[in-house]
């Protein structure tokens, strides 16, 4: 399924993404690290398709692989964390996409989860560039291990988190739109569709990186 932003009249500014849709379920049956979604929206998605997500999104961002949870692309002058590839800017850096890794963080610690050292310690991505964190990962040093190990078993607090986002997204598009109700009416619309929770998440959080 492709999601353009004209499909929801609106004008180019800050498209967003989309999940994906097994059986319609009540959000009651999410985890309890998820309890907290399906408010905003009024979104329902079960635990079997929230964990369904996750490893499809861990799988397109991240290959689904878990070296791959604490990466720096080439071309890029930021870190990217956890299976949606969550930006994490150093001190002072500004650049054309928006920050999403400090949120995630947040939404850790709303949750009272314990943070690995290396997140504790930094508020800022500690890391000068991709060699160096390369470097780091290749003699497996101990704060990336536990990084890693901490962001890929807890890949569903991570859903949860991106799904959350889903939902307040809807408001956010609908206050920027010519065409409000239009939007609330495309957005369920598709939210319903057979696989349709996927592809919003995919085009609220990650199409609207920029």
């Amino acid at each position: 399924m492709v999601i353009s932003v004209a499909s929801f009249g609106m004008s180019g500014k800050n498209p967003d993404k989309s999940p994906s849709k097994p059986e319609a379920a009540d959000v009651d049956t999410v985890n309890d690290n998820a309890s907290a979604i399906g408010k905003k929206a009024g979104l329902k998605i079960s635990k079997a398709e929230l964990n369904a997500v996750a490893d499809r999104i861990f799988k397109n961002e991240a290959g689904g692989k878990k070296e791959n949870i604490v990466y720096w692309n080439t071309g890029e002058d930021f870190p990217s964390l956890g299976i949606g590839h969550f930006i994490w800017y150093r001190a002072g850096q500004r650049g054309k996409f928006a920050e999403s890794f400090p949120q995630l963080v947040a939404y850790y610690r709303a949750h009272d989860i314990k943070l690995p050292k290396i997140i504790e310690e930094n508020e800022y991505s500690p890391w000068a560039n991709s060699d160096e964190l390369f470097r780091l990962k290749r003699i497996m040093d101990n704060d990336i291990t536990e990084l890693t190990n901490f962001l890929y078993n807890t890949k569903d607090i991570q859903v949860a988190f991106i799904f959350e986002r889903l939902e307040n997204s809807l408001e956010k598009m609908m206050a920027i739109s010519d065409n409000p109700e239009n939007v609330k009416k495309q957005f369920y619309r598709v939210a319903q569709s057979p696989n349709g929770l996927y592809p919003l998440i995919d085009y609220v959080n990650f199409k609207g990186k920029e």
